[in-house]
């Protein structure tokens, strides 16, 4: 009797012990990769790593904090989402056959022709030169706001949060760096929509996001409610506020946005993973990805 009691104890504490153990940390798998200074990119890392998304460099390092290109980015998109192609499903007036400035001999060609078609002009992915031909500028540097832009026109809008005017503008309020105007005149809307930089002179196009941040405009009538009447503040309004609700962009603890704040390695496996969770979370994962 006395065995058996101390058996069934001995197994007992085992079990207990298997439960209460602390889930083991991923380990870093690059030199430069301090466990305890990106604990917060360490699956992501990993993740992408497994999966072939992005991989270190031959002499053991990751640089964590290198700074992302737009054909960078779109291969890990490419890789990582390997069913989603929308420029090799598009047609009509929706298909872009190429761009000048991304020439068929570029490393990036494949991945860049097979995902942007038109709709990705809205959130500024791809712009119109002065001649009028879509360009793609592959070796920009992404920047946080630039990046949260491109994500509007991604996978058929599943990152977008529908939300009312009043609805962005408290959301877009808590955020310290990125301003916010308010007009109740329409003809004071108009000239400093019209004036301050944000379309081309030329060709009336959206300009580009990555250097400058542009106010977002808010109209509001006369019982206060706040709609919309600027595409690119409609764009980067919803942009904003869906990464920050969804939690794949987001200010830190300050309300600090950082837009122009580049990219880093670290953080765009990390946001990449974020929304191939979320993606997964809504059940739609398997429309994008087979990983």
């Amino acid at each position: 009797m006395y065995k058996q009691t101390l058996t069934s104890l001995v197994i007992i504490i085992m079990l207990l012990g298997s439960i209460l153990a602390p889930t083991a940390h991923a380990e870093t798998r690059y030199t430069d990769i301090n466990e305890e200074k990106y604990a917060w990119a360490m699956q992501s890392i990993n993740f992408m790593d497994d999966n072939d998304i992005l991989k270190g460099y031959p002499d053991g390092t990751f640089r964590p904090e290198g700074t992302v290109t737009k054909a960078e980015f779109t291969v890990m998109v490419y890789r990582l989402f390997d069913k989603y192609r929308p420029n090799l499903k598009a047609t009509g007036y929706e298909k872009i056959l190429g761009y000048p400035d991304v020439p068929k001999n570029y490393w990036a060609y494949k991945e860049i022709s097979a995902i942007y078609d038109y709709t990705f002009n809205w959130g500024g992915a791809i712009s119109v030169n002065d001649s009028g031909k879509f360009i793609f500028k592959p070796e920009a540097r992404i920047t946080r706001l630039s990046l949260t832009n491109m994500l509007y026109s991604f996978f058929d809008q599943e990152l977008i949060t529908e939300m009312s005017g009043d609805e962005k503008f408290k959301s877009l309020k808590g955020l310290k760096d990125i301003p916010v105007k308010q007009f109740t005149n329409e003809k004071d809307f108009e000239q400093y929509r019209s004036t301050d930089g944000r379309y081309s002179a030329s060709t009336g196009a959206a300009t580009n996001t990555n250097e400058k941040v542009f106010p977002i405009l808010f109209n509001v009538e006369k019982d206060g409610v706040r709609y919309m009447n600027d595409d690119v503040s409609s764009v980067q309004a919803s942009a904003i506020a869906s990464m920050q609700s969804q939690g794949i962009i987001t200010a830190n603890a300050n309300g600090y946005f950082r837009p122009l704040a580049p990219i880093t390695r670290a953080e765009m496996v990390t946001i990449l993973d974020r929304i191939y969770l979320l993606l997964d979370k809504k059940e739609v994962l398997q429309k994008y990805s087979t990983k």
